[in-house]
């Protein structure tokens, strides 16, 4: 969801309706992993809203794999959360 989109409950609905879909169509229960920066608050914020649960944090993950630095509000993202939810 765009930056000027946010807020409005886009992300968490379409996020509920694929959770919804996923257990309407499960045969066994499956784990979902998604995976977002450590300081990507809003991310981690709305996955955790729907019930994933943090499970890894990658120390310095975006250090060691991208060339450039990436920067999320002026801060130097380092580590990647792992988050899991089974549906």
């Amino acid at each position: 969801v765009t930056s000027k989109e946010q807020n409005k409950g886009i992300g968490y609905n379409l996020l509920i309706y694929t959770l919804q879909e996923l257990q309407k169509i499960k045969t066994t229960q499956q784990k979902i992993i998604v995976r977002t920066g450590s300081i990507t608050s809003n991310a981690l914020h709305l996955y955790r809203k729907v019930g994933f649960k943090a499970t890894i944090i990658e120390r310095d993950y975006f250090i060691k794999n991208y060339q450039e630095p990436i920067y999320e509000n002026g801060k130097l993202l380092r580590d990647q959360v792992t988050l899991e939810i089974r549906v």
